[in-house]
């Protein structure tokens, strides 16, 4: 395959781009509200992930 073809090639490739610093602060966040107070109950929270489209290989 040539160069020139992989570029038109279909489909197209995709990830996920997860939120990993947004994620590391806010569990250090939340770690640290936890210390400091006598709150018991769990936390729930979720981070979304973004759908990125490249292009093919």
């Amino acid at each position: 395959m040539t160069i020139a073809k992989k570029f038109f090639s279909k489909p197209q490739l995709a990830t996920v781009r997860r939120p990993v610093q947004e994620k590391a602060g806010t569990m250090a966040r939340l770690l640290q509200e936890h210390i400091e107070s006598t709150r018991t109950e769990p936390t729930s929270l979720i981070l979304e992930p973004e759908l990125v489209l490249r292009h093919s290989a």
